[in-house]
């Protein structure tokens, strides 16, 4: 296997999809008895602290029972303009400083004296924007805390983390999809909304409250200030401006935040996770769904195939391979890391409904 550091770049911005598994695959994240810690909840808080913190954007998330999944950017241009003071700043409030052995808010001398140690800052710098850094924020204290309420030792996790770089926006879309509809697939839930712990519920509760503050002010009439989408179903909204969690990546790009698409609004978004999610089994055993006609629009202006999306959503199959992304994606990430072929988890050129694509891009 390669070696962690020849596996993501830090030296560009780039989109990760990560998992993390609980050791031996059991359910540690599960609700626990009374008077325990409630993982899945201090998980989500510790997301939204670190992502205010860390040059590294949050673009959506799923906490299950035994594993969790992050789709993380990271964000170097970002980290590159921030001065000394503000690295020191953000790195003291990841790492507060302690007296007798109790964390203490960090003081105006605690930041300038660690601005004065150049080599120091440089070092605070780099790992505010590496993805190790950043799980090991999330998991490292959660284990310790989870050892010492149940109070035994050994592992809580399988191991560090696992990565693949996703290439493109078709890539983009059917990885934040597939992390969406992790509880409709394992059967937990019928649909998105229901889903508690991951992204795709907090977007669907941001607009809620903006309908609802729209409807207040307008006395219902929502229509005076968000337009209904042509020719599209009732109760889809084009809002002035999205309404995204402050903690996750917008759907659409704005001309002050970067998002996922340019060419993808939210309610687009949820429309293609809702007419996927009523296809996948709800079991491994239950049928093979197809895509409705109705979303091949949407995925065109993407590009993006329905038979290797659909197979992504309904495989049940374990993934393989270092990227997701398109033949063409991964001859291009090859070039660029100078390797001769690079494995990508879907084959979103070829696949098959029902297969998956183990796809080999050989660079030219």
């Amino acid at each position: 296997m390669r070696p962690r550091r020849d596996q993501v770049d830090h030296s560009v911005v780039s989109t990760y999809h990560c998992t993390s598994r609980c050791v031996r695959r059991a359910s540690l994240l599960a609700a626990t008895e009374d008077g325990l810690l409630a993982r899945k909840p201090w998980i989500e808080a510790r997301l939204r602290h670190l992502v205010s913190i860390f040059a590294i954007e949050l673009d959506t998330f799923c906490i299950m029972d035994n594993h969790l999944h992050l789709v993380l950017t990271i964000r170097p241009d970002i980290v590159k303009e921030w001065s000394d003071e503000e690295v020191a700043e953000r790195w003291l409030r990841y790492l507060p400083p302690k007296k007798r052995g109790v964390e203490r808010e960090a003081t105006l001398e605690d930041i300038q004296s660690l601005v004065r140690d150049s080599a120091r800052v440089a070092s605070c710098r780099l790992r505010l924007c590496q993805l190790g850094e950043f799980h090991k924020a999330v998991k490292e204290p959660l284990a310790r805390l989870a050892n010492r309420e149940e109070k035994i030792t050994g592992h809580f996790w399988e191991g560090r983390y696992k990565s693949r770089r996703v290439l493109d926006p078709a890539a983009l879309l059917s990885t934040i999809a597939y992390v969406d509809l992790n509880p409709v697939r394992a059967g937990l839930v019928q649909t998105p909304e229901q889903s508690t712990f991951t992204g795709v519920q907090h977007r669907i509760g941001a607009r809620n409250d903006a309908l609802l503050e729209l409807a207040s002010h307008e006395h219902g009439r929502v229509g005076t200030r968000a337009k209904c989408l042509p020719e599209e179903q009732p109760g889809r909204i084009a809002f002035a401006q999205e309404p995204a969690p402050a903690f996750l990546t917008p759907i659409t790009h704005t001309p002050d935040r970067r998002g996922l698409f340019t060419n993808l609004t939210l309610d687009e978004y949820l429309v293609v996770v809702d007419r996927i999610g009523r296809k996948v089994p709800q079991s491994p055993q239950g049928p093979r769904g197809a895509i409705p006609h109705d979303l091949a629009p949407i995925l065109s202006r993407i590009e993006l195939d329905e038979a290797p999306f659909l197979s992504q959503m309904t495989s049940t199959a374990t993934w393989i391979g270092s990227v997701v992304g398109k033949a063409a994606s991964c001859a291009e990430e090859s070039q660029r890391v100078r390797r001769k072929w690079l494995v990508s988890t879907l084959d979103l050129d070829q696949a098959a409904p029902g297969q998956t694509g183990d796809s080999t891009a050989a660079a030219r």
